[in-house]
């Protein structure tokens, strides 16, 4: 089927599908394949561009959704496989002393295994990955988890802001937004008018080199679950996750989950994403600053 976004579209919605869990070891008993993917096509139903990574386990089903909705892509990593990208590599890197990096102290067991961790990390990658491709043809992306419908109750209004963000139109908006933040973007050699836009639970930032409280606890400085950026915001936030993150992973000894990450950049680099607040729920959309409310 030919896609069906128009020249007003925007943004281009990005998600991952990974089967990262043996059925022994899910942790919670009905987020399977079909619970997930049923939250996903919330997000298929509102006809946005959108891309999907998956992996051997859940290709066959993100192909099925494909051919069923015209507006969600099936993509793959376009120059490596998932396990050979720079972010996976560099939180499955060996220490000294030929193990793994520790796990956080305090994490659901089931749950934050090495491999959910690791994916949570290269969110990044998929992002970069859909902005070197870019096969909706937008200049702005919006990373969502796969199932992240899930979390929200008004259904109906979110999928509107879903459209409404994908069909912006006028890019000066976003241009807009960024100038009230002294640096929106990972880098001084980003564009002027790029932007990233991170909804969070916490209002102030960590604003110290706090390996203390990152590295065994969950920081809810971001949300984690859904983000968005302009195009050379995205590329620099990447090189700057492969340049600091490794600094991060062998000071502390730990792999810890991406928004700690996240929070641990914004306090000690140039990296100032614009920030607005919100929980896991309506909020993290409703919230954005540039809708019409």
């Amino acid at each position: 089927m030919e896609k069906t976004t128009t020249t007003t579209t925007t943004t281009t919605f990005v998600t991952a599908f990974y089967k990262i869990y043996n059925e022994n070891n899910e942790p919670y008993d009905y987020k399977l394949k079909e619970w997930r993917t049923s939250h996903f096509r919330s997000m298929a139903e509102t006809g946005v561009p959108i891309c999907v990574y998956s992996c051997p386990d859940t290709e066959p089903t993100v192909r099925n959704l494909s051919e069923e909705y015209p507006n969600v892509k099936h993509v793959s990593l376009c120059s490596t496989t998932y396990e050979n990208t720079e972010l996976y590599k560099i939180c499955m890197k060996q220490t000294e002393n030929g193990g793994l990096l520790s796990l956080p102290n305090n994490l659901n067991e089931k749950k934050d295994t090495y491999e959910y961790l690791a994916l949570m990390n290269c969110k990044m990658e998929f992002m970069r990955d859909a902005v070197l491709q870019n096969p909706w043809n937008t200049p702005v992306f919006a990373w969502f988890d796969y199932s992240i419908f899930y979390l929200f109750h008004d259904k109906e209004n979110i999928q509107r802001i879903c459209k409404e963000i994908a069909t912006g139109g006028d890019y000066s908006v976003f241009r807009n937004l960024s100038s009230s933040s002294s640096s929106s973007s990972s880098s001084s050699s980003s564009s002027s008018s790029g932007f990233m836009l991170f909804p969070g639970c916490w209002e102030h930032p960590v604003y110290s080199n706090s390996y203390i409280s990152l590295q065994d606890n969950i920081c809810w400085r971001f949300c984690g679950s859904f983000f968005m950026g302009d195009k050379q915001s995205i590329l620099d936030f990447y090189d700057l996750y492969v340049e600091h993150a490794p600094r991060f992973f062998k000071e502390t000894g730990k792999l810890v989950w991406e928004v700690n990450i996240w929070a641990w950049l914004e306090s000690n680099t140039l990296w100032k994403p614009t920030w607005y607040l919100a929980d896991h729920n309506d909020t993290m959309l409703v919230n954005i600053p540039f809708l019409g409310k």
